[in-house]
């Protein structure tokens, strides 16, 4: 069921309303609903290997997509709080579409982002376990996500070695991108980070198939930088502008283009391949794009 009414969401409580997804992809799933078909069968995360591999091959529907859990797709809005930690719920959450990031928050309101989500990513790890997780949850843009029963997900975890595999990889690929995250804000200088922020993001997005002619959404405000890589707003302005200046990037409107990666990556003193496995090894084998 996909929900675009201004209801409350149970059992999150920290979001308020939902609306229309107003967006290429979000209307090709509203347009697959009403002419009787499954959302999944739009996917514009192109299907991600947790979602399939909690499909059973021999279902009556001969459904390649039909999976074995309930689902519920809720649509919204952007800068909305999804999850807020510790808050207990009942749920595994798997991003279709749209940006959202994880984070931790000071007493006094400063904020570390953790991680961002794009379509396909799944949070979190832990609710597998738990009723609860120790990070938040927050949109970037107009997201949506598919919401299922946690006690049917790990039942299909705990029969099927294939599901248990990816969520294993997916799990050691989040703590090895804390990991990642821990040397960035002890040991990496100010460019240096801005530049490894910016590299890690656009792989992924390669990875997904989302890059239009060398343009890459990038919908990150300075601050949203700033939070995720422990700078000030301002630090990060400087940044930005020093790597246009060099002529590394343009950035514009949401939309970001590398104009001199090998600068970047000098800069960010990473091995791409490397952190891509660490980021997101399960999306090798069926990504849309050959790893490189």
């Amino acid at each position: 069921m996909l929900r675009t009414a201004a209801l409350p969401f149970h059992p999150i409580p920290c979001l308020s309303r939902r609306r229309s997804f107003h967006c290429q992809r979000g209307a090709m799933f509203l347009k697959h609903l009403y002419e009787g078909g499954r959302p999944c069968s739009a996917c514009p995360a192109g299907y991600p290997p947790f979602c399939r591999s909690l499909v059973n091959p021999k279902n009556e529907h001969n459904d390649p997509r039909r999976l074995e859990v309930a689902q519920d797709f809720d649509v919204i809005e952007p800068h909305r709080n999804i999850y807020l930690r510790n808050a207990r719920t009942d749920d595994i959450y798997v991003m279709c579409d749209g940006w959202a990031f994880t984070f931790l928050q000071t007493a006094d309101g400063r904020r570390q982002i953790v991680s961002f989500l794009v379509g396909g990513d799944f949070f979190a790890c832990e609710l597998l376990i738990e009723q609860n997780s120790g990070l938040s949850l927050r949109t970037l843009t107009k997201s949506l996500f598919c919401r299922m029963p946690r006690a049917q997900v790990r039942e299909q975890v705990l029969k099927s070695d294939e599901t248990l595999n990816i969520v294993g990889k997916i799990c050691i690929a989040n703590e090895r991108a804390k990991n990642d995250l821990l040397l960035d804000l002890g040991r990496r200088n100010a460019d240096e980070r801005v530049a490894h922020l910016i590299l890690t993001l656009t792989e992924r997005l390669d990875r997904l198939g989302t890059t239009r002619d060398g343009n890459y959404p990038f919908p990150l405000r300075q601050q949203d930088i700033a939070d995720a890589t422990g700078l000030t707003p301002v630090h990060v302005g400087r940044m930005i502008s020093k790597f246009r200046e060099f002529g590394w990037i343009e950035l514009s409107a949401g939309h970001l283009r590398i104009l001199n990666r090998g600068e970047l990556v000098r800069l960010g003193r990473i091995e791409l391949k490397r952190a891509l496995r660490q980021l997101n090894p399960v999306w090798r084998a069926g990504s849309r794009r050959p790893f490189r």
